[in-house]
């Protein structure tokens, strides 16, 4: 009996060792490891200030950007005025008829209000307005090609 007990010690502790030297060959190095994917709302990569970013838009014949919301980096944070000020003078759109434009960024994305009082009186303007209707352009921001309804 006392040589059975004897010999599973041995055979637990030659195991044990076994493990301990096979096992960490059996692992990647932690370079060599995949990353797991963020959790919603986390960033793999650090968030850039919109003060330090510029996104190169065409400018047509009146001296107004235009292009397509995508082309803001989605790794900024900033300010209103630092995160409006990406985005070009007039933002790619599709009309209600169809046809492709652009709209005025000013007239889809207006400045936060200011205090509590004028956020209530922007929602009670808003909801006695009914839905917004904002007019499509050519890329001249003068050229009508349709509209499109906000909300």
């Amino acid at each position: 009996m006392r040589n059975g007990i004897g010999r599973m010690i041995a055979i637990a502790l030659s195991f044990a060792v076994f493990c301990a030297l096979l096992l960490p060959s059996c692992t990647d190095s932690p370079e060599n490891q995949e990353k797991a994917a963020p959790s919603p709302g986390e960033t793999s990569a650090p968030m850039r200030d919109a003060k330090d970013v510029t996104v190169p838009y065409p400018v047509n014949e009146h001296g107004n950007t235009y292009g397509s919301a995508a082309d803001v980096p989605q790794d900024v944070t900033g300010s209103y005025e630092d995160m409006h000020a990406l985005y070009p003078d007039l933002v790619s759109a599709v009309a209600t008829n169809g046809d492709t434009g652009y709209v005025w960024k000013d007239e889809i994305d207006p400045p936060p209000p200011a205090n509590p009082d004028e956020a209530v009186k922007m929602m009670e303007a808003r909801k006695a307005k009914g839905k917004t209707i904002v007019t499509v352009y050519e890329q001249d921001g003068t050229t009508v090609v349709g509209e499109l309804e906000l909300g």
